[in-house]
């Protein structure tokens, strides 16, 4: 038998994520408060928000950049089902999700053309 833990077991590794989040958000609380309010009037105002769209806005830098994952990792907000590429540098236009504020309807009048980069 091996002393290296199993490389492939789902419980743990959410519980690794959480941790991570939990510890991430706890060290960028001022930050998330600022960054959630641009989220939410964005996704007021059109229908639905990305995390390029509140990094347009956002004054502020977070303490570790991690912090952009807890954004919309509240009550507020739900994923559309939807991605839509970055065109921030940095994430090498990684694919990020597309979100609205829970309980809205989809805005008929965005298109994916609309968040642009």
């Amino acid at each position: 038998m091996s002393d290296q833990p199993d490389l492939f077991d789902i419980q743990v590794a959410r519980a690794a994520r959480d941790e991570g989040v939990h510890r991430v958000a706890s060290n960028n609380a001022e930050f998330l408060k600022v960054a959630r309010k641009i989220a939410r009037r964005i996704a007021g105002a059109r229908g639905t928000v990305t995390s390029d769209d509140v990094r347009r806005e956002c004054l502020i830098d977070p303490i570790h950049p991690n912090a952009w994952g807890g954004v919309f990792r509240t009550g507020d907000f739900e994923w559309t089902g939807e991605y839509f590429q970055s065109s921030i540098v940095t994430r090498h236009a990684g694919m990020q999700r597309v979100w609205r504020l829970k309980g809205k309807a989809p805005f008929s009048g965005m298109t994916y053309g609309d968040h642009r980069g």
